[in-house]
């Protein structure tokens, strides 16, 4: 056996400097636009909150597309968007509900603003990770199966585990030195 034929062999599972370099160029790209997409959900005007939002899954869609050399293609990324968020959107729509939380004495202003900061950057990470796993599959924006990713889609939102990081992630509790950031990817 030659050195070339030695050198493929190697388990794809090992870890050399430069894999961990691009994971963790990747999950910054992750991370960065995890954080503005919760910082959009702050921002009080309805409707302004999604679709600033849906802005900043499109502009992850773009780098992640880069990072993985995949030629980005907007209107197939905007209906991606579309369809995986769709099922959350509604929640995060209503301004009657919002409304109507806001008003609850004491805790209705406070719920609002965790609760649809948490689901923005939730359905963020989740689109990053069924993105990046359609991409490190080989595949792009013409041959992504939406039917297949909603499944994906659907339980890495509804994960309670993920829930509690992403809202220690983004809550403005300072945090003491023992205490770690909670990794995203």
């Amino acid at each position: 056996m030659d050195k070339k034929t030695t050198v493929e062999t190697v388990p794809a599972t090992e870890n050399t400097g430069k894999d961990i370099l691009l994971t963790d160029r990747r999950d910054t790209i992750i991370r960065q636009h995890v954080y503005a997409s919760a910082g959009v959900g702050l921002i009080p005007i309805p409707f302004v909150d999604v679709l600033g939002s849906a802005g900043v899954q499109l502009n992850m869609m773009k780098k992640l597309s880069e990072f993985y050399k995949v030629d980005f293609n907007e209107k197939l990324a905007k209906k991606i968007i579309i369809a995986l968020c769709g099922g959350i959107i509604p929640a995060i729509l209503t301004p009657g509900i919002k409304g109507i939380v806001k008003c609850i004495p004491i805790v209705g202003l406070p719920l609002v603003a965790a609760t649809v900061p948490l689901l923005e950057a939730t359905s963020t990470y989740g689109m990053a990770r069924v993105l990046c796993s359609h991409f490190e599959k080989g595949g792009n924006f013409v041959n992504f199966n939406v039917n297949i990713a909603k499944d994906e889609f659907a339980a890495i939102i509804s994960d309670e585990e993920l829930k509690a990081k992403l809202l220690n992630v983004i809550s403005l509790k300072k945090k003491t030195d023992e205490e770690a950031e909670p990794a995203l990817a």
